[in-house]
């Protein structure tokens, strides 16, 4: 499990093992501008620092995040072109390193206001209040359609896949909530989180389902590949410790997986996907 050790201020660490990503608003700026940052490890003493900044790089492409990275992926930046939204791709980060909600977002308000961007947290949420359903299927295709060339196992998915439905109720809602407490959750490990549920479950065989493929999450900014279960056909958002268990301002495309073939604790391929499987995708194309 990731821990946060520092949400804001200066960052240090001793291990040697760092990772660093980088938030940027492309304000037009050539200097670059560190707001806010933060540190997370996990229990292996991996580190990774996060930072939001503005200005030091361009946007280069139409996609909502531009993504440059060295040859050891040691160092990421993520470039986006509004304040909107990479205000909300930060907060989104802060939620998949296990990062508690309020005090992320009391902090970020607060870094922001004190380095003269005080209206951008409001500015992002207005963004996201009018970001409806519709829209956020079609920013999904968008994105999956631009990211597919560097992606290319989002053709897989669009070509086989079909949305999803949210928003469990009574007494399937509580079953689902009571799924997620009885695994071990890590923020960072969504295939892992969905296998273990998906094995975990002790209800009849035919009310639950294993799915792999792009969601995007209520925070509305950039799709991600993502693994979930679905009770009584609907999703069970086990990873998200923002989302409520079944998120209905999250939409999901995806690829249910035979029972046969999801991967179980204990197997190689257990925690890895199995739809959006590189080496699988890399496989095929060579054939």
């Amino acid at each position: 499990m990731w821990k946060a050790e520092r949400l804001y201020g200066r960052m240090s660490s001793s291990s040697e093992n760092i990772a660093e990503s980088e938030v940027v608003y492309a304000n037009g700026s050539e200097e670059p501008t560190i707001i806010l940052q933060f540190t997370a490890t996990d229990d292996t003493d991996y580190t990774e620092k996060v930072r939001f900044v503005v200005g030091g790089a361009s946007k280069q492409t139409d996609k909502v995040v531009d993504l440059f990275g060295d040859e050891d992926g040691k160092r990421t930046a993520m470039v986006l072109g509004t304040p909107e939204e990479a205000t909300g791709y930060y907060i989104s980060l802060c939620e998949i390193y296990g990062i508690d909600e309020h005090t992320a977002k009391e902090q970020i308000r607060r870094g922001l206001d004190e380095n003269g961007y005080p209206n951008w947290v409001t500015e992002y949420e207005h963004w996201k209040m009018e970001l409806n359903n519709p829209q956020a299927q079609l920013r999904l295709l968008d994105q999956a359609e631009a990211d597919s060339e560097s992606t290319p196992f989002y053709d897989d998915v669009l070509d086989r896949g079909s949305w999803r439905e949210t928003g469990l109720s009574g007494a399937a809602k509580r079953r689902a909530e009571k799924l997620r407490s009885d695994i071990t959750v890590n923020p960072r490990k969504c295939y892992k989180n969905a296998q273990s549920a998906f094995h975990a479950y002790t209800g009849e065989s035919s009310e639950i389902t294993y799915v792999e493929g792009i969601a995007l999450s209520e925070h509305g900014v950039r799709i991600t590949g993502h693994g979930w279960v679905e009770l009584d056909g609907k999703v069970v958002e086990v990873t998200w410790p923002w989302h409520s268990i079944s998120p209905t301002g999250a939409v999901y495309f995806g690829v249910e997986v035979p029972d046969a073939e999801v991967p179980e604790p204990g197997t190689e391929q257990f925690s890895n996907p199995v739809v959006l499987n590189w080496e699988r995708d890399q496989a095929v194309d060579t054939e």
